[in-house]
């Protein structure tokens, strides 16, 4: 079955292709892809709009108790689960020992 060129679809047909279309410059779009924190940062930061300051992405965790079982065994262990609530921007003091470290970001710098 043959398909419509692009030129014939209406404008919001042609976005809806556009976001369905991989961003990776690759045949295939990869089931997983790994982002480095600095990279995921500097997105953030763009999309924000936020220019100043030192930043690092921060994670929000909950856990909770739970009772779950070993593969292969009926018997149950209390076990605790972990779940990454969302992540955060924090903004570094400039006096902060993690200035140094290579997963910040200078805002002024993007």
């Amino acid at each position: 079955m043959a398909t419509k060129s692009t030129a014939s679809k209406s404008p919001a047909a042609k976005r809806a292709a556009a976001r369905k279309s991989p961003s990776l410059k690759t045949a295939e779009t990869p089931a997983n892809i790994d982002v480095p924190l600095k990279d995921l940062l500097i997105v953030l930061l763009k999309h924000y709009g936020i220019k100043e300051g030192h930043w690092i992405v921060d994670a929000r965790i909950g856990t909770g108790a739970i009772a779950a079982n070993k593969p292969d065994e009926k018997k149950a262990y209390p076990a605790l689960l972990v779940v990454l609530e969302g992540v955060v921007l924090a903004r570094l003091d400039p006096d902060d020992s993690m200035m140094e470290s290579e997963n910040t970001v200078d805002a002024s710098s993007i």
